[in-house]
């Protein structure tokens, strides 16, 4: 029962922006990137005020990620075209599932020392073996979360039991 009631909260935490609303695959992410704001602690020197989930490239998580920041005045959400720009992001979105177009930024944050203690998250086959932090995998109509562990401590990201125990643990 305690698992259903995280699912529901992982899904539904956005409040009133999606609430009563049939919540299509990009609504679904877009509810899940916020809420690992909530099951996520982050380095105690890296900022949260205001909080900033950054989408790499073109993506359709966008307009329903900043529907959700609209209700929520201390979260900012910005589009990015690379790793220098990450700074200040709590949350990195690779929104593209080709592998050609995140590796690069991917490798860039995770060699940067300015760019540290950064939750990556992608929707793409071999992220987590690339060294990101977390995979939005859709399989049979539904979001699976994966984790890669080892990634997520690199970066000195505590992420929360409840959420470990919903995700997939991916080792490299």
């Amino acid at each position: 029962m305690a698992r259903l009631l995280l699912i529901l909260e992982l899904a539904l935490g956005a409040g009133n922006a999606l609430y009563g609303q049939l919540v299509d695959e990009d609504k679904l992410k877009a509810v899940f990137l916020y809420n690992f704001l909530k099951f996520v602690e982050w380095p105690e020197n890296m900022a949260m005020n205001p909080a900033g989930i950054c989408v790499l490239g073109e993506s359709p998580v966008m307009a329903p990620l900043e529907q959700i920041a609209s209700n929520n005045p201390g979260l900012v959400i910005r589009q990015i075209s690379g790793a220098r720009e990450a700074t200040g992001c709590q949350i990195v979105f690779f929104g593209s599932p080709d592998r050609k177009r995140w590796r690069p930024v991917l490798d860039d944050i995770n060699g940067n020392p300015k760019i540290k203690g950064v939750l990556t998250v992608a929707e793409g086959d071999g992220f987590l073996s690339a060294g990101g932090v977390m995979n939005l995998k859709t399989e049979g109509g539904q979001i699976r979360i994966q984790v890669n562990p080892a990634a997520a401590e690199k970066e000195k990201l505590r992420i929360s039991s409840k959420l470990l125990s919903l995700a997939q643990i991916v080792r490299k």
